[in-house]
């Protein structure tokens, strides 16, 4: 015979347990999510520098024909 208490404990451990791992997993996708975004954040900013340092350099290029 099997004791009840101990399988309705072991029943409830597991289910705190898989809960816990879908915690982590969510975590996880969040972080991956937040990476993401700031990667992209980071691209368009470097682009953005990248594009007024050439806009800064073509008006100095053109004073300097003047």
């Amino acid at each position: 015979m099997s004791n009840p208490i101990k399988a309705k404990a072991e029943q409830r451990f597991a289910k705190s347990k898989s809960q816990g791992a879908d915690v982590i997993r969510e975590r996880d996708q969040s972080m991956r999510d937040l990476t993401t975004k700031s990667e992209k954040l980071r691209a368009l900013r470097l682009a953005k520098e990248a594009e007024e340092r050439a806009a800064k350099e073509q008006a100095k290029a053109e004073k300097a024909k003047k």
